[in-house]
C-alpha cells in the first residue's frame, strides 16, 4: 500500500477503544492496524476508525498476523498501551501475572517490523527503577524499564524514558503515566513535550456555566451525554452538605455519609466520597467513575443560597469527556450502538491514554521524523 505524502501510518496494540490516539489523525497520524483483545472495545474501534485494520485477540496469538499486516499496510511505528491493571497501586498489584510480560511481545513485533518509533505507555510503577525478584528474575536481573532500555539500544533505537502527568499538557487532570519514547538513531533524539505554564483546572474545562448544573437522575436535554447517575437519597443528601473540596467523611453528626443500608461506612481514604476542588486538575479518572466513594470522584458542587452544595452526583460523561481532554467533536463519532452504553463510555474514558497527551507527544516527534522534514 503506497503511502499518503505527510501522512505516516501506525500499528496500535492493545488499542482498547482507540480514545487516546483520537486527535492524532488531526496531525498527520493514521493508525492503519490496530489490535485488541476484547470484542466490544474492539468494534467500537473500528467503527471509530474506518479505514483501520482491526485484528482482535490476544497479541501472543495473532503476533504473525500483526507484523504481516504492519508490513502489507505501509506502518512506519507502533503505539503499544499493554494492559495496566498488574501493576496499577489501585488494583492491589498482581505482578505475578502472566500479563505483566506482554511488553515482550511489543518488543518482539518490534524487532520482526523494524519501526521507525515507539511509543509504550502504562502507569508509572511499569517504569521504576525498583521491581521484585518476581519481575527481575524473568528479566535476567534487570527491571522492565532496564530490560526495554538494553532491547531497544542494541537493537539501533534512541531511548527516552519518563513519567509525565497529564494536566502538564493541556489536560485537567492529574493521570500519571510512565511513557517510553523510542526513535531510530539517525533521526535524533525524540525528546519530551515542555510543559504548559499554566495548569487547566475543573473549572477551566466544566466550570462557569459550561455545563448545566444537575441533580441525580437528571438530564440535560440538550446533551444526552450530561446525565447525571443516580445516587441514594440519603447519601446525596449527605453531599449537599458537603462543601467543595472536601469529603462527607468528614461531615458531623447526621450528614456524615452511611453506606446505603445506614451503616457506618467503612471507607479507608478520606477522599472517599469526596468533592473535587475547582481551582485544581481532577484527579485521575478510573473506570468506575460513576462511583461516587471513589477518589474525590463527585461534582465539586456549586454553593446554594441555603449553604447547601449543588450537584450531590459524580461527574457526568460529558464532562468527563472534556477533562480528558476530547473535543466536542468526539460526540459524533461516537458508534450508535454504543452512545447509550455509559458504562462502557466510562470505562474508556478510565482507560485511556489521555489525547492530548499523546497529541503534544507525537508532536514532537514529527519535528526528527523525515517524513514531515
Amino acid at each position: 500500500m503506497t503511502k499518503n505524502i505527510n501522512v505516516v501510518r501506525y500499528l496500535s496494540l492493545f488499542a482498547c477503544g482507540g480514545t487516546g490516539t483520537y486527535l492524532l489523525k488531526d496531525i498527520g497520524f493514521e493508525c492503519a492496524v490496530s489490535n485488541e483483545l476484547d470484542i466490544v472495545r474492539a468494534t467500537y474501534h473500528q467503527d471509530l476508525y474506518k479505514d483501520d485494520k482491526m485484528i482482535i485477540g490476544d497479541i501472543r496469538e495473532k503476533k504473525d498476523e500483526i507484523i504481516q499486516s504492519y508490513i502489507e499496510t505501509g506502518c512506519s511505528g507502533i503505539l503499544a498501551s499493554p494492559i495496566c491493571q498488574p501493576f496499577s497501586l489501585a488494583g492491589g498489584q498482581h505482578l505475578s501475572d502472566p500479563e505483566v510480560f506482554l511488553f515482550m511481545d511489543v518488543l518482539d513485533i518490534t524487532k520482526a517490523t523494524n519501526p521507525d518509533f515507539l511509543l509504550i505507555e502504562n502507569v508509572p510503577y511499569f517504569i521504576s527503577d525498583k521491581q521484585p525478584p518476581v519481575i527481575t528474575d524473568k528479566l535476567g536481573g534487570k527491571t522492565i524499564k532496564q530490560y526495554i532500555t538494553d532491547f531497544l539500544i542494541n537493537l539501533g533505537y534512541e531511548v527516552n524514558i519518563n513519567t509525565i502527568k497529564a494536566c502538564d499538557y493541556g489536560t485537567a487532570q492529574k493521570r500519571k503515566r510512565g511513557i517510553i519514547l523510542a526513535c531510530k538513531k539517525e533521526f535524533g533524539k525524540w525528546n519530551f513535550p515542555k510543559k504548559d505554564d499554566k495548569v487547566l483546572t475543573l473549572k477551566d474545562v466544566i466550570g462557569n456555566g459550561k455545563f448545566k448544573s444537575l441533580e441525580p437522575g437528571e438530564r440535560d436535554k440538550n446533551n444526552p451525554f450530561h446525565y447525571a447517575e443516580y445516587v441514594n437519597p440519603n447519601q446525596a443528601e449527605c453531599l449537599r452538605h458537603t462543601p467543595t473540596g472536601q469529603s462527607a467523611l468528614s461531615n458531623i453528626g447526621k450528614w456524615r455519609i452511611k453506606n446505603i443500608n445506614g451503616t457506618e461506612s467503612k471507607a479507608k481514604h478520606k477522599s472517599a466520597f469526596g468533592r473535587a476542588k475547582w481551582d485544581e486538575p481532577c484527579p485521575t479518572i478510573v473506570m468506575s467513575s460513576d462511583s461516587i466513594s471513589g477518589d474525590w470522584s463527585v461534582h465539586p458542587g456549586y454553593k446554594k443560597p441555603d449553604g447547601t452544595y449543588s450537584d450531590p452526583r459524580p461527574f457526568s460523561i460529558a464532562e468527563l469527556f472534556a477533562i480528558t481532554g476530547l473535543p466536542d467533536s468526539y460526540y459524533n463519532d461516537i458508534p450508535d450502538w454504543a452512545r447509550g452504553d455509559y458504562k462502557l463510555l466510562r470505562q474508556l474514558i478510565g482507560e485511556s491514554f489521555c489525547p492530548l497527551v499523546v497529541k503534544r507527544l507525537m508532536q514532537e516527534l514529527k519535528k526528527i521524523l523525515p517524513a514531515f522534514n
